[in-house]
Parts: C-alpha cells; structure tokens; sequence
C-alpha cells in the first residue's frame, strides 16, 4: 500500500495563506493595487507637458464637475490628473526611502548584533545621538545642507528611518546567533561575512520587513511634509505635498484644492499601514498551522 505524501508548504506560501485570512491586510493590498494601476493608466492616458503642468487660464479655480471631476486649480490645470501623476513620484520616493534605510540599518544592526562589544558599542551609540532629533529636523537639515532634488529627498526621508531599522535588526540578530545552525557553520569553518548574510539574516528578517512595510506610509508623509514647506519636490511637479503648499492660499474659497490631494496622501498611508498590519499578524508563529 502507498502511502501518501504530504507536500510540505513553502515560508512564503505559509505567510501569504495566513495574510489572506486577513480581512484589513487584504483591503490595504486591494488600495494599494488600485492606486499603482490607476497611476500607470493615468501615464498613457494624460501627457505630462498638455495635461500636467500645462496652463489653461480660461479654466482656472473651477469647482469639481463633470468635465474636472476633483475641479481645476489656480492655472486651471485638472487636479485629478495632476494627483494621478504625481502618485509616482510619492510612490516611488518612499519606496526608495524605506528600502535605503532598510539596507544601512540591516547591515549596521548585523554587525552590532553578531560582534557586540565595541563595534556594537559605538553602532547603537550613534543611533541614539541620531534618533534624539526629530525626523522632519533631519530632512530639513538634510536638503538644505546638501540641496533639492530627488535624490536627496530620498536620503533626506530615510536618514531618520536608519537608527529604528538598526535597533530591530540587531535584537533580532542577537536571538538567532548562538543558534545550532549557526555553530554548526562555524564548525565547518565558514567565514563570518557568510554566516551572517547567509545564516543568521535569513532567520531574522521577519521583523525588518514588518518595519519596512510599515514605515512606508510614514516615509510618503514626510515626502510631503518636506514638499509642503518648500523643501522637497518643487512646482510645477505635481507631488502631492507641493500641490498640499500651493493650495493653503485659497483654502477659504476653493477648499477642494487641499481636500483631494490630502484624501490621496491619506488613503494611500492607510493603505500601506494596512498592508504593514497584515504582514505582521501573517508573520506571527502562533497564527500558523
């Protein structure tokens, strides 16, 4: 008699059968999907030049209808449009932002992790003196020492991300790396550089990409923090922070101009923290079975 076999579930698998038990994970991931679709239709749809940052005066501090469905702003370009297209820049720089911090801060908290001692010592030292100042205060500091431009808006956001990443990779290093796995690669003489990027890394990463997913939502709100005063993406790029700055002027009479570009920036922050939420819960042990 045969006897069946059972096929033993991938990691991945495992967390995204449990994330789909989610119902919020879920409804984030729905969000965010809906707004990468609707931003990637939008680029074929309306031309940058004509329809972004193109003036039409005739049109100009329209209220929403049927033709401009969220209304015009003060050159009378379509803010629906404008919002769609600058969702790739929000997108795009806090998906760099998170990912830059992830990087410096899973290679710092590592090394802090796995030698201890005097590396760690002056490691998590240095996150302190960087985690005593404000974020938005190091962004500002940031891009007004060294410059606008993407790029370093992008630095800008993360730099104050890097000590929470540290700190989180290191507690989670130092729980996996007296291991039996681990001294078993030290017995066969493997090199520490292997062991830890190899060994250790890989089994304890869960909470690092729970941070990093949560933090994605933070990352597109200081985008925008630093955009509405002046020192992230300028006008007339059409970032959602920037279009937040140029409408505060004519909040008393044309209210729809802030309201719109701040319902993206809020549904897409919760979209994200909704994903964050469903990651975490799918990445718990006692959730699997």
């Amino acid at each position: 008699m045969k006897q069946k076999k059972t096929k033993r579930r991938s990691t991945f698998s495992e967390i995204w059968r449990n994330y789909r038990k989610n119902f919020s994970g879920m409804l984030g991931l729905m969000i965010i999907v809906g707004i990468l679709v609707t931003i990637l239709v939008g680029n074929f749809i309306y031309d940058y030049d004509t329809d972004v940052i193109g003036q039409n005066i005739s049109e100009r501090k329209q209220a929403p209808s049927s033709e401009h469905l969220f209304g015009t702003d003060e050159f009378g370009r379509d803010i629906l449009t404008r919002i769609i297209w600058g969702g790739r820049y929000s997108l795009a720089i806090g998906l760099a932002a998170v990912l830059f911090s992830s990087i410096i801060g899973v290679v710092l908290g590592s090394l802090a992790g796995y030698y201890g001692g005097v590396i760690e010592t002056i490691i998590m030292r240095l996150a302190d003196i960087f985690q005593a100042i404000p974020a938005i205060m190091l962004g500002i500091c940031f891009v007004t020492a060294f410059g606008q431009s993407i790029f370093m808006l992008t630095i800008a956001v993360s730099i104050g991300a890097i000590p929470a990443v540290t700190r989180v990779t290191r507690a989670s290093v130092m729980t996996v790396k007296d291991m039996e796995y681990v001294e078993a690669a030290r017995a066969i003489g493997a090199n520490n550089f292997v062991i830890i990027f190899r060994h250790v890394l890989l089994n304890a990463m869960s909470p690092v990409i729970v941070q990093a997913t949560l933090r994605i939502g933070g990352a597109i709100v200081g985008i925008a923090a630093l955009s509405f005063i002046g020192l992230g993406i300028t006008a007339p790029t059409p970032e959602w922070g920037a279009m937040l700055s140029s409408a505060r002027q004519y909040l008393r009479g044309y209210d729809y101009m802030a309201l719109y570009p701040g319902l993206a920036i809020m549904v897409t922050v919760l979209g994200f923290n909704l994903i964050g939420d469903g990651v975490r819960d799918s990445m718990d042990p006692k959730l699997k079975k």
